[in-house]
């Protein structure tokens, strides 16, 4: 349906299909129904089609929800390079990690309120530079002990 609604030709469709489900690893989902994916699996189909056209301004609405890391990477990647290309990207996410290696420029948002509109190096400097720390236990604690534990370890 995009390719008639777009007007693409039929070899620059299946070259760019090909090329972006093979970056998603999707070959073996594409073709079912919708109704039967995954989050993460309707999210990379999402993006295919919204990529297809080969458009000038894309808008994503939280494009890495349900993703696993791999794809994450591949779909960050993915748009560096078509920015580069001159593609324009606006986002919508609360996933600070991708918002750090792929804009160059941030709004935020809050309660319906535009507070920041700056430059991702103005923001660093406006907040510093923090620490993201990611912890894997090996045996359930209750939150409190990790916390002070972390405390005690950073203090």
């Amino acid at each position: 349906m995009n390719k008639a609604i777009y007007g693409i030709p039929d070899d620059v469709y299946k070259e760019r299909l090909n090329m972006i489900v093979d970056l998603l690893d999707v070959g073996d989902i594409i073709m079912r129904p919708t109704r039967v994916l995954s989050l993460g699996e309707k999210m990379k189909c999402e993006f295919i089609m919204a990529m297809l056209h080969n458009p000038d301004i894309v808008f994503l609405d939280e494009p890495t929800i349900g993703l696993d890391v791999i794809a994450k990477q591949n779909i960050r990647e993915f748009i560096k390079e078509m920015n580069e290309k001159g593609v324009t990207f606006i986002l919508t996410t609360h996933d600070l990690e991708g918002v750090e290696r792929l804009a160059k420029n941030v709004i935020i948002i809050n309660k319906g309120e535009k507070v920041f509109d700056v430059s991702i190096d103005d923001l660093r400097k406006t907040f510093g530079e923090k620490n993201i720390v990611e912890l894997t236990l090996t045996k359930e604690l209750p939150m409190e002990k990790v916390i002070m534990r972390i405390y005690e370890k950073t203090t």
